[in-house]
C-alpha cells in the first residue's frame, strides 16, 4: 500500500495495512550528520502529508513583507524587525532570535492596540483570486507518495498570535464589537 493509499483509507474510515506515521524534523536537523538514522527512519516509514497554501498575505490582505536586522550580537542574539505593508497600512513586529535556538521572542507584536484592529476592520479588500496551478504542481510532484493538504488560515488564531496574549484577551472583553466585526470579516474572506 502506498503512503497516499494508506492516508486515503484512514480519511475514509477504512482500515489501512498499518497505522500511518506522521514524523518530520526541521531542515537544520536533517542537515546534521547525527540525524542520519532518524532521517532514514522518516524516509522509510513516515506517511507525511504534503502541504500547500496560497499566499494569504497578512490577515488575509495582500501584503509585501520586509525584514531588517536591527541589532546583532554575534554568538548571543539578533534583533529583527518584520513589517507587512498592506492596504490597511504597515504592521510591524520586532523579534529577538537567540543564537543557540531557532525559536524567537517577541519584543513588539504586529497588533498592539485597538487602532490596529480598526485599521484591519476598515480596510477595503478585494477577494483573493488565486491561481490553482501551484496546487496542481504540488499534487503532481508528490504523486502516490502523499496527500496534499491545503493550508487555510484560522482568523481567531491569527489575531491571537499577532498580538500580545494579555492584550488580545483583554480586547475580547473590552473591544467585543470590534473583535466580533473583525472576525466576521476575516471568516468571510476565508
Amino acid at each position: 500500500m502506498t503512503r497516499r493509499q494508506r492516508l486515503e483509507r484512514v480519511f475514509n474510515c477504512q482500515e489501512p495495512d498499518r497505522v500511518p506515521i506522521e514524523m518530520s524534523i526541521t531542515p537544520e536537523a536533517r542537515r546534521d550528520p547525527r540525524s542520519e538514522r532518524l532521517r532514514a527512519l522518516i524516509d522509510q516509514y513516515a506517511d507525511n502529508f504534503a502541504g500547500w497554501s496560497p499566499n494569504w498575505g497578512f490577515m488575509l490582505m495582500p501584503a509585501e513583507s520586509e525584514t531588517a536586522e536591527i541589532e546583532s550580537r554575534p554568538g548571543e542574539s539578533r534583533r529583527v524587525r518584520h513589517t507587512f505593508h498592506t492596504p490597511a497600512g504597515d504592521f510591524t513586529a520586532i523579534h529577538w532570535y537567540p543564537a543557540s535556538i531557532a525559536d524567537y521572542h517577541w519584543e513588539k507584536h504586529y497588533l498592539s492596540d485597538p487602532e490596529d484592529l480598526s485599521r484591519l476592520r476598515d480596510a477595503v479588500i478585494a477577494s483573493p483570486q488565486d491561481d490553482p496551478a501551484p496546487f496542481h504542481e504540488v499534487v503532481h510532484r508528490v504523486g502516490e507518495e502523499s496527500l496534499v493538504l491545503a493550508g487555510v488560515p484560522h482568523p481567531f488564531g491569527a489575531l491571537a498570535r499577532a498580538a500580545a496574549r494579555e492584550d488580545f484577551y483583554a480586547w475580547l472583553h473590552l473591544e467585543r464589537d470590534l473583535i466580533h466585526d473583525l472576525l466576521d470579516i476575516l471568516v468571510n474572506r476565508v
